[in-house]
């Protein structure tokens, strides 16, 4: 999971147990499948699978580059201290 609701606080009997929650930012999958859309065109193109490869290649560029535009919003989103909370 991308984005996972971890709750904060839960003990047994806790009258708002589930109600404070943070998100919670696990494996990428988009990384993953512009992984395994690499590896498929690789092997595709061992093949000899030529079209095949050049269009799992194309998805895997596709998304990796998705990928890498939303890590570096995040990244300067972080940089400015958007979202921090202020004391």
């Amino acid at each position: 999971a991308v984005l996972a609701w971890v709750p904060l606080g839960d003990e047994v009997g806790d009258a708002n147990a589930g109600m404070n929650r943070r998100p919670h930012f696990g494996d990428s999958a988009m990384l993953k499948w512009a992984l395994i859309f690499l590896v498929i065109s690789l092997v595709a193109g061992l093949l000899g699978f030529g079209g095949v490869a050049a269009g799992a290649a194309s998805i895997a560029k596709l998304l990796f580059g998705i990928f890498l535009f939303i890590c570096l919003l995040f990244f300067v989103l972080f940089l400015f201290g958007v979202g921090a909370i202020a004391d």
